[in-house]
């Protein structure tokens, strides 16, 4: 899809859609995909555009501060009802979230719907434009994920804000660089990198930057960048375990360490501490420097409940603290 947008009105010129080529045999790993996408094209000039208005020109207009409804048609390819959840994202990255300059907003509405057989759905990517939104061209991806691995399918569209650049101009958004991100109004704390890169923020002038995860600690320590944060994150924890069913979750780190392993406590509903990890000592450098590290519960301790009731497990790692509630029930 394309947009244009002038000073005086909004322009959504020539909305370029193409499906991804590897959308069946890669975005959707082993599974079959419940639907497909279905947008409305038109050929103008040689060339497919999306919502082409009456007389055949590759432009939909949109005044200042007005908002446009752009359909996509689902086609269902199931025979039996399967939850669907959309969302929009940018670039290469499917299931990584939206980025657009500032101004210009795209949602999926409805963002959830139930693919069923024989029974088409519609959805409306709706796209506003601000008085002030920058021209540019874009990529966006509309992706639908369902239960289970690998559940999801996405189909990429192009738009044009402010003119049509063109089929062979390269998307902005498609390799943004941190700075770009920035300068684009986006807080530092939202940046994003390309896949295996990270962000740190430069020492001199407090602008982001993406390096490799081995080139932190000597950046760091040259005071070319800052030391990032720590991140702590809980994954695979359940709400409730039921009497004599072993706790298991994964616990994810990222950031500087000692090597010294988490540590867990679990209080019951008195705040009484029921049961903590026992103290591990270890000889090690005791700053063994920037990284990423992942542990399972399960892999580390055996530990049933037997007592019905309300707890919460407390767990740190390094200067990171997390607690997380759950019951045990019958």
């Amino acid at each position: 899809m394309q947009y244009a947008r002038s000073i005086v009105a909004v322009v959504i010129a020539s909305l370029c859609v193409s499906l991804l080529p590897y959308v069946h045999a890669q975005a959707v790993g082993s599974q079959v995909s419940p639907f497909d996408f279905q947008l409305d094209e038109s050929a103008v000039d040689g060339k497919r555009y999306s919502y082409v208005i009456e007389g055949g020109s590759p432009a939909a207009i949109i005044k200042q501060n007005e908002t446009k409804s752009l359909p996509v048609i689902i086609l269902p390819a199931t025979d039996k009802p399967v939850p669907v959840k959309f969302h929009l994202s940018v670039g290469y990255d499917q299931t990584g979230p939206i980025q657009m300059p500032l101004g210009v907003h795209a949602i999926v509405d409805p963002s959830e719907i139930t693919v069923k057989p024989h029974h088409n759905e519609t959805l409306n990517i709706v796209v506003s434009v601000d008085k002030n939104a920058p021209s540019g061209k874009y990529q966006l991806n509309i992706v639908g994920e369902w239960p289970g691995p690998n559940g999801f399918l996405g189909s990429s569209i192009i738009i044009n804000v402010g003119k049509d650049y063109g089929p062979d101009a390269m998307p902005f958004n498609a390799m943004w660089t941190p700075l770009k991100q920035y300068q684009s109004g986006k807080a530092v704390k939202d940046i994003q990198c390309n896949q295996d890169l990270h962000l740190v923020i430069k020492s001199e002038d407090g602008t982001p930057a993406c390096v490799k995860l081995g080139s932190i600690n000597k950046l760091v320590s040259l005071h070319w960048a800052l030391k990032p944060a720590n991140e702590l994150t809980i994954e695979e924890f359940k709400d409730a375990y039921k009497v004599g069913e072993k706790i298991d979750f994964a616990i994810k780190f990222k950031g500087f360490r000692s090597c010294s392993p988490p540590s867990f406590m679990i209080k019951n509903a008195a705040n009484k501490t029921i049961w903590e990890s026992p103290i591990v000592l270890t000889l090690c450098d005791p700053d063994i420097g920037y990284g990423e590290s992942k542990w399972k519960f399960g892999e580390l301790y055996s530990l049933p409940i037997n007592q019905t009731g309300s707890y919460a497990m407390d767990i740190s790692v390094s200067d990171k603290t997390l607690e997380k509630g759950f019951f045990v029930i019958q």
